[in-house]
């Protein structure tokens, strides 16, 4: 090396350490060298001494996530142990990457980056940190101790990405080392918190999606972050790419699909390479199989998004990996939900409704299903993990005791509020309803595919009350008549399935059809001789009459339904008769009688709490 290299070294180097070893901070090392040479590069510089980082560098650019960077340095600036959890593909390792990035001048000791992934022993934890330092082994010392004396006295950033398989010996290292280094701080990455007293833990979200209800142009696609995560990455393989209105509506679909996860955008935005994009968009039902063929370079668990989940499931539990296959058959979804579907006390050592809180806390710990609160307490999966977990379900064999227990809660919940809504609570019920919605109609398409079709018309039945109060009338009519279709079985099911429908029918305007129906379900209920079936199809009869303006065929019909619900006891339907007897005796002139009859309706509406047909009563 020539002599003149060898003084700007001199110059640039301190000429000791001090007494723990701590090297002199790089950028002062470069400054004074290159004031004796100009142009020498730090890595030259530096030789075999300790770097003041190891950080890669991308090589990609970072795209949005503004807030979400701020919000991480911040958190690092001011705690000393911070963990970004998610699950796999959200962007762990980047967020923290260009966080350290961004702080390593803050740090005269340097910031440095840990890759956990080729380590699979525990014992390797602390050793890994060393050699990312490149510090000296000493085989008289543990590595934590070595770690501890080059540490104590430094304003150091660690990284440690990827703890989720070592999380103990992860979290037994930053125990040893944040007490007695009162100037470290260590950032992790990891699909679950380390659990340690002083942790910050703060989930990664997923990127920002198009609206799908809004009118899709490439600007409201670019204002999202996943947008132009996807248009980047697809312009990086294909740059004539063409941004018509069909590919912006494409790209936008593909984001909402895949949940705003940048590896599953990236991976989907690669495939413009053979694929156009309404083709990938298309091609999303099967995921699994057009999500491959990440970066050569990428570790082998993010080079598809199966891998990436893989990875996660194989560090579950049996019990664990149980409940999460279960899960798959719901949606958005309450504890209630999944300690019904979960839980099955039927098999001996199986999982009980009452172990299903603490396995559901540990999989939202380890970021397979989140949790949310808006008034009341929510999870659901991300939609490609929850199609890992229907895999893993149907392989398992179990997915059709999954699924019929699955249409035994909502029945039961659906039975169970249907009278609710109809008293003095039912905006309450209504939201919980509004909340399920996905699941039954997943639960009614379920019990269409299986031999489960007389509890699917059950179902239909006691939903109609839902779904002609929240203005489902087109959605509930579709479901009643084709789980009337599907079970022919004359029983009490059916008599209510078509009363229920003549209901939405007569809503609906359809007054022929809403007649018909009624008039199906007065002659069934007459060959089951149910009192309470004859008074409702005769009332409904009555109002469709009544709406008609046959006021002469109307008063029989309601009458004779007044009668019959007087003699089963049914209150409501006395009511409903009683209001529609009052309004035809008032439009006919009778006022005194009209009078007479909706004060007793109102009274009834009132005894039962039914707010809704009391302001009928009144107006």
């Amino acid at each position: 090396m020539p002599s003149k290299f060898d003084q700007a070294l001199a110059a640039g180097l301190p000429g000791e350490r001090s007494g723990r070893g701590k090297p002199a901070a790089a950028d002062e090392i470069v400054a004074r060298a290159e004031a004796h040479l100009p142009g020498v590069q730090s890595s030259l510089l530096l030789g075999d001494r300790p770097r003041a980082s190891n950080l890669p560098l991308p090589l990609t650019s970072f795209v949005g996530q503004t807030e979400a960077l701020a919000t991480v340095r911040r958190l690092v600036t001011t705690n000393r142990l911070l963990t970004l959890t998610g699950p796999g593909g959200v962007g762990k390792t980047r967020l923290a990457l260009e966080t350290a990035l961004a702080l390593i001048h803050q740090f005269e000791g340097g910031a440095w980056w840990v890759e956990l992934a080729p380590f699979s022993d525990p014992s390797l934890v602390a050793q890994a940190v060393s050699l990312a330092l490149a510090l000296p082994d000493d085989p008289k010392r543990s590595q934590a101790a070595v770690l501890v004396e080059y540490l104590q006295d430094q304003e150091t950033l660690i990284v440690l990405d990827g703890c989720e398989h070592l999380v103990t010996a992860c979290a037994e290292l930053a125990g040893r080392l944040l007490p007695s280094c009162p100037h470290l701080r260590l950032v992790a990455t990891s699909r679950e918190p380390l659990g340690l007293a002083g942790e910050t833990v703060w989930p990664v979200p997923p990127l920002s999606v198009p609206c799908l209800e809004a009118t899709l142009t490439l600007e409201g696609v670019t204002d999202s972050d996943a947008g132009r995560l996807f248009i980047e990455r697809a312009r990086a393989v294909q740059p004539a790419l063409a941004l018509t209105e069909a590919a912006i509506t494409a790209i936008a679909q593909a984001c909402c699909r895949l949940d705003g996860i940048p590896l599953a955008i990236e991976l989907a935005a690669a495939r413009v390479r053979v694929l156009s994009l309404p083709e990938i968009a298309a091609n999303l039902g099967d995921r699994f199989r057009l999500l491959t063929g990440g970066s050569r370079t990428a570790l082998p668990r993010h080079q598809t998004i199966r891998a990436t989940i893989e990875w996660s499931y194989g560090l579950l539990t049996q019990r664990e990996q149980k409940a999460f296959e279960r899960l798959a058959v719901l949606t958005d979804f309450s504890l209630s939900a999944a300690e019904a579907v979960v839980g099955d006390p039927s098999e001996p050592g199986s999982i009980l409704p009452a172990d299903v809180l603490d396995l559901l806390s540990q999989l939202v710990l380890k970021s397979l299903v989140v949790m949310r609160e808006d008034g009341q307490v929510r999870f659901r999966m991300l939609e490609t993990i929850r199609q890992f977990a229907w895999e893993r379900l149907r392989a398992s064999g179990e997915l059709e005791r999954v699924r019929h227990r699955h249409l035994a809660y909502y029945l039961e919940l659906a039975m169970q509020t249907e009278s609710k809504l109809s008293d003095a609570d039912q905006g309450h019920w209504l939201r919980v309803l509004e909340a399920e919605h996905d699941n039954l109609q997943a639960a009614l398409a379920w019990s269409q595919e299986s031999e489960a079709r007389e509890a699917g018309l059950r179902l239909a039945g006691a939903l109609a009350v839902f779904w002609l109060r929240a203005g489902y009338l087109s959605e509930g009519t579709v479901w009643l008549n084709r789980t009337l279709d599907g079970c022919r079985q004359v029983g009490p099911a059916r008599m209510n399935a078509l009363y229920r429908a003549g209901r939405l029918a007569q809503q609906a305007g359809d007054y022929p059809q809403a007649l018909a129906l009624a008039r199906q379900s007065l002659a069934l209920s007459r060959r089951l001789r149910d009192l309470q079936g004859m008074s409702r199809a005769l009332g409904l009869m009555g109002w469709i009459a009544h709406w008609r303006g046959d006021r002469d065929g109307a008063g029989p019909l309601l009458e004779k339904s007044l009668a019959l619900a007087r003699d089963s006891g049914d209150e409501r339907t006395m009511a409903r008769a009683l209001l529609g007897l009052g309004d035809l005796r008032l439009r006919q002139g009778a006022h005194e009688q009209a009078a007479t009859l909706l004060q007793e309706s109102l009274a009834l509406f009132r005894h039962l709490g039914d707010g809704w047909n009391m302001a009928w009563a009144f107006s």
